[in-house]
């Protein structure tokens, strides 16, 4: 792992920069060493510097002949600064982002200017060590906490980059903060020195323009402005796409282990033996500042969950290997470029074409930027209707391009993984856990928890006979990973034995029958349909490793049901039995139907939009239409997500429709999602009513506690105990001028005060996903001691091989009745009163014994107890379709 892409390039990173070396020699920048940037770097260095030194000159001057008044915040810190340092931190910095996707110009700018000050302490301390060396030269040898011998001893260690940037920082503050008398930059200064920097990038190379985010999702009812971000020029993403092949890109930092993983003995011990490596903590924290982070850390090795680590510790020491068929099928098709089975093409989209005018306008406004370099309030001429058009078009050509990259960025890595892991016997994956006690690989790409073509390239190690019920579990699996998950569990198994030709002829040559590459899951399809052909062809008894997988039926409404025992929202996701499983989505869209009829027939303007989006959904709403607005009510789904998810509904299924009315009515097509929003906002509120007033007595429970800025915690039924604090947000505005354009930006920092409001909006989503945790950690446990060897969970979605799926299609619901046995609504309303009884009785000083006049006092300042509904949580354990 220490010779993955990231060490590897910081390394060369570190060593092309130059500077004083260990034998006292100086070393000139060597930026060819570079790789995979070398030809960007020594294209654009020298430009950025000459183009920085040229912003120094201008500045000076103008500050020259408006005199001391007013002065560039950021001229004295780059003016003090190496020219090829900071062009080499700006395009380090904006390269690395490209490679995710979109950069956000705040961001990036206050990345770019703690690497700078960064940098700089460092060569203050160069600058401190030489002074002292030419003082007193012997002193100065015998001193082993000079830079360069520091240096020498990281080097010597293999220290990673990040721990040598800490080792650094501790032994600067220690030794030379006082005697420099080093003044830390404010995060304003930061920021501002990172916008200039991207803005002398912009002007030197070309490559980049400043544009709004594309997938910013606009507010109703309320102003909203999409936040700045650089984009690149189509040639930028050309030579991106170029540069995925190179193995520095393609080698992840944390790699699978073909060991067992360390077990972890605390939240910082644990995962991988190496030293080399720094291993994250074991438990992600949502604060937002550091002090809250290590004060988190200190807490958690405070307590004892042994069922947590007991689980943990059975789902990372499950052994997989890679399935050779499945990587050799998707090696050709990745190498051939197809694009199929949800593989993204390698060549990018190209850009919309320019018309004579357009070019000559942007030739114009190129021109005139460079005329106008370094001018202050001087506003660009305006932009002609088509050139706004053609911007438009060619946004979304960028944004598409750009989350290709992303795609074939992880593509490439999960193959490279795949095919590297390929004759092991066995691989494993550390896992961590979030503040809320999910569990997630620590591993990228190639994981269990990945993307349709991980899952369908891993296969457990250890298999066991298929008979009996395991055959039908498997039959199962094949059927869902087809997409026919929403029929009972005999009709999924007819429907698999009716498929043998088609599977046989799959099987055979998956190049020539690709109707696999239309399944739901295409990967995961191949995978269940050469395992189903093999149990044809040896029969019964075959041993099987395949991971067979079920999910909940929407299951964050499964847990708010159950913590008020709602007979109705209940039975809508199968906690209640039946003889084929509810479609909860379908059931919100039937109603709905019924509505947009009787509206459209009524006429009128309502009318008109009732029929245009029957017209459009083809008569009858589909599942698809209120999946996703389902999905994330017990999430916080708010109505602004719906917006976002109906037009992503259109861009996938009518674009077409969709497009036309936006160019034929715009003013109509903004009122027809306004339209579907309260409808859909009202039919799905409705359906799921006990679900809505869980949430609001969370919010108002965590309202209540949310004084004296301290976190509420409270303990899952699995023992483990989150944490959950939200630091406010600190905003200013700045006015800067970017490529030549005038632009209002906001720049935000995290404090160490509670963000009640953003405490509000997370408490009942993370509620949830800690009950979901805690189902895992008991189910996992239980698992283990049924003698379950090989399994693997992705929060709401569990497998194992066939055999052992009847038992785990057991535990699954003994787990979550177990969970639900417990009034988890009074546990977490105890854990609020407990916190703002603290408070009270510290602020006020009340004495110990006479603490219960805090506490009385607490209790009626929260919301009484949620009434209970007539749902029997034991119904679960009969329900066959609540995993399905």
């Amino acid at each position: 792992m220490r010779d993955g892409g990231a060490e590897r390039f910081r390394a060369a990173a570190s060593k092309a920069r130059g500077g004083r070396q260990a034998d006292g020699k100086v070393k000139a920048p060597r930026m060819t060493a570079l790789k995979p940037y070398r030809q960007l770097i020594e294209k654009w260095l020298p430009a950025m510097a000459d183009g920085l030194r040229q912003w120094l000159r201008d500045v000076s001057h103008h500050q020259r002949k408006i005199g001391a008044g007013l002065q560039v915040i950021s001229y004295p810190y780059l003016k003090s600064a190496d020219p090829y340092i900071c062009g080499y931190l700006t395009l380090r910095h904006v390269l690395d982002a490209m490679t995710i996707g979109q950069v956000g110009l705040m961001s990036c700018a206050k990345q770019i200017g703690l690497a700078l000050e960064h940098e700089e302490r460092m060569r203050a301390w160069e600058r401190r060590d030489r002074q002292l060396y030419e003082e007193d030269k012997e002193t100065a040898k015998a001193n082993p906490n000079t830079f360069n011998k520091v240096q020498a001893r990281l080097r010597r260690d293999k220290a990673t980059a990040i721990h040598r940037r800490r080792v650094n920082i501790n032994r600067f503050n220690k030794l030379m903060r006082e005697p420099l008398q080093w003044v830390d930059w404010s995060e304003h200064v930061r920021t501002r020195i990172g916008l200039d920097l991207l803005n002398v990038l912009i002007m030197s190379t070309g490559m980049f323009s400043v544009g709004s985010d594309a997938e910013h999702v606009f507010k109703a009812g309320r102003p909203s402005h999409p936040k700045l971000v650089l984009e690149a020029k189509p040639e930028l993403l050309r030579w991106l796409g170029e540069a995925l092949e190179r193995a520095e890109v393609m080698s992840p930092l944390y790699m699978p282990t073909i060991i067992p993983p360390k077990r972890w003995t605390g939240t910082r011990e644990g995962a991988y033996f190496t030293p080399n490596v720094r291993t994250p903590q074991l438990i992600r924290f949502k604060a937002h500042q550091e002090d809250q982070r290590h004060r988190a850390a200190d807490e958690y090795d405070a307590l004892d969950m042994p069922k947590v680590y007991e689980a943990l510790h059975h789902i990372q020491e499950t052994p997989w290997k890679v399935n050779k068929e499945v990587l050799a099928v998707a090696v050709a098709m990745w190498d051939k470029d197809l694009g199929l089975a949800g593989l993204p093409r390698k060549e990018e989209t190209p850009p919309p074409h320019q018309s004579e005018a357009v070019k000559a306008e942007l030739e114009a406004r190129d021109k005139w930027r460079k005329a106008n370099r370094g001018k202050k309030d001087v506003e660009p001429p305006p932009q002609s209707p088509e050139l706004l058009a053609w911007k438009r078009d060619a946004a979304a050509v960028i944004k598409s391009n750009v989350r290709r990259i992303s795609h074939v960025l992880s593509t490439g890595r999960t193959l490279s993984i795949a095919s590297r892991m390929a004759e092991e016997p066995a691989i494993y994956f550390p896992h961590m856990l979030d503040f809320r006690g999910r569990m997630y690989p620590i591993p990228q790409d190639l994981q269990p928890q990945g993307r349709d073509l991980a899952r369908g390239l891993l296969t457990f190690v250890e298999g066991k006979p298929v008979e009996g019920e395991g055959v039908g579990w498997l039959a199962i699996h094949v059927a869902n990973v087809w997409g026919q998950d929403k029929l009972p569990f005999d009709d999924r198994i007819k429907w698999t034995f009716s498929k043998e030709r088609t599977f046989r002829s799959v099987a055979k040559d998956p190049f020539k029958n690709r109707q696999w590459t239309k399944a739901d899951e295409p990967w995961q399809a191949l995978a269940a349909t050469l395992e189903w052909v093999r149990l044809l062809d040896e029969g019964e008894g075959m041993v099987s490793s395949l991971p067979i997988r079920v999910d909940g039926t929407c299951n964050g409404l499964q847990h708010l049901s159950a913590m008020v025992r709602d007979e109705v929202g209940g039975a809508a996701v199968n906690l209640l039995p039946g003889e084929k499983p509810r479609d909860i989505y379908a059931e919100v869209a039937a109603p709905l139907q019924a509505s947009w009829e009787d509206i459209a027939q009524a006429g009128g303007e309502e009318g008109t939009k009732a029929e245009w989006w029957l017209n459009t959904v083809g008569g009858t709403i589909p599942r698809s239409f209120t999946k996703r607005q389902v999905m994330i009510m017990p999430y916080g789904g708010t109505r602004d997500a719906y917006f976002e998810y109906l037009r992503d509904w259109l861009d996938e299924y009518q674009p077409a429709a969709w497009e036309m009315t936006q160019k034929e009515q715009r003013e109509f097509s903004g009122k027809l999602l306004g339209f579907a929003v309260k409808h859909l906002w009202a039919g799905v509120t409705t359906t799921v009513s006990g679900a809505v007033q869980t949430m609001a007595w969370l919010q108002e429970c965590a309202k209540g506690a949310a004084r004296g800025n301290q976190p509420i915690y409270w303990v899952t039924p699995s023992g483990f105990v989150v944490r959950h604090f939200y630091g406010k947000t600190k905003s200013r505005q700045v006015t800067v001028k970017l490529d030549g354009q005038t632009f209002e930006l906001r720049e935000s920092s995290r404090t160490k005060d509670l963000d009640i409001q953003e405490q509000l909006r997370g408490i009942a989503p993370n509620f949830v996903h800690s009950m979901d945790a805690a189902c895992l950690t008991i189910a996992t446990a239980k698992a283990k001691a049924a003698g379950i060897g090989s399994m693997t969970a992705i929060h709401d979605a569990y497998g194992t091989v066939a055999a052992d799926m009847p038992a785990l299609h057991r535990i699954l619901r003994e787990a979550f009745v177990e969970v639900y046995r417990t009034d988890v609504l009074a546990v977490f309303r105890e854990a609020c009163r407990e916190v703002l009884a603290t408070h009270i009785a510290a602020t006020e000083r009340i004495p110990q014994e006479d603490r219960w006049t805090a506490d009385e006092r607490a209790d009626k300042a929260l919301p009484a107890p949620l009434p209970h509904g007539s749902l029997d949580i034991e119904a679960v354990l009969e329900s066959d379709y609540f995993f399905a």
